[in-house]
């Protein structure tokens, strides 16, 4: 479980967030939405504990935390096998202790017994850990994100940016942590590889929190939104399509519940500019500026408007912009240029 209580952030001399409260149940499957800029990010680096907050605690208890960044964490020099398999660190040292020992033995004759017991010991443990499936886990996984059989042999480098996230995505779901934090995890994914994730997701046994653009994606995969603007964070039990229409629900009410607010102090103001200047009425208009002074004011949700710009041709473009010439390109020993 994941306890956000009252956390605040300032940055830049204002409040990011402003006491901030909301938990994270076993199992939740949640969708951190917002305008750019409002501080998903950020939200899951505090949780994370990359990002110090200013105020309040975050609390985990009942497990480990995993956390997609936006940058891949990858060895460039490391085959997609073995760098899949430095997600179960424990496991990794295992397998390589028992291929030492193996190699080892091969060559010493003296120390036979003793390394045969270690080789026991060894494969003991990497039993009880669940070692043995973890190549077809592996597999499953990275075909699961569009990575073939053969990728598995490659170096992490010979692969693009967008399919080294899919790596560094790939070892979180392999790890399989009680809680995963994932930002933008369907940014590099095609459509295949997107629902796989979707089932994968929904199917998850731990709790995940992950920001996402992807509505579609949300709306396949999550059981509550949470909902990041303004410095608050407002929770939206249900499915992506339900948060859209509460959220919209919850704005008539706000606007119209701001609306005969309004009405109200506009009427009270009206009423203290009339007498302001009456002795007799001294004491009501007094009355009257105080109880406005503690009025708590009901803010109106700003819908998101999108930034629009045009650039406009000022016609021909007299230089030349790119110029190729003789290229030649082979893909897996065949010309495609």
């Amino acid at each position: 479980m994941i306890v956000v209580e009252n956390l605040t952030k300032q940055f830049a001399g204002r409040d990011l967030f402003s006491t901030v409260s909301f938990t994270v149940s076993s199992g939740e499957k949640i969708g951190v939405v917002g305008p750019n800029g409002s501080g998903k990010t950020t939200l899951l680096k505090m949780i994370a504990g990359d990002e110090p907050l200013s105020n309040g605690h975050v609390n985990l208890t009942g497990g480990q935390l995993a956390y997609l960044h936006q940058e891949a964490d990858v060895e460039l020099d490391r085959s997609l096998n073995d760098e899949m398999w430095t997600a179960l660190p424990e496991l990794y040292s295992l397998k390589n202790l028992i291929d030492q020992i193996e190699d080892a033995l091969i060559l010493e004759e003296l120390n036979a017994e003793s390394l045969a017991a270690d080789l026991n010991r060894a494969h003991e443990r990497f039993r009880v850990l669940g070692g043995q499936g973890i190549d077809a886990s592996i597999a499953r996984v990275t075909s699961g994100l569009g990575f073939s059989h053969a990728d598995l042999k490659k170096p992490c480098g010979d692969f693009s940016g967008g399919w080294r996230m899919r790596i560094s995505l790939a070892k979180i779901l392999l790890k399989r942590d009680e809680h995963i934090l994932l930002d933008e995890p369907t940014n590099h994914l095609d459509k295949t590889s997107k629902r796989w994730l979707a089932r994968e997701l929904g199917d998850y046994p731990g709790a995940v929190l992950m920001v996402t653009h992807d509505g579609e994606f949300l709306e396949q995969v999550v059981t509550r939104v949470l909902n990041v603007e303004h410095g608050s964070v407002m929770s939206y039990p249900g499915s992506f399509t339900q948060y859209v229409e509460g959220k919209k629900v919850r704005q008539e009410q706000l606007d119209a519940e701001a609306g005969r607010q309004e009405k109200e102090i506009a009427r009270q103001e009206q009423f203290i500019d009339r007498f302001r200047s009456k002795a007799t009425k001294a004491r009501q208009v007094q009355s009257r500026i105080k109880s406005l002074e503690k009025i708590d004011r009901v803010s109106r949700m700003s819908e998101s408007k999108a930034t629009r710009f045009q650039i406009k041709s000022s016609g021909r473009i007299e230089h030349k912009v790119l110029l190729a010439e003789g290229i030649s390109h082979d893909w897996e020993d065949s010309p495609v240029l």
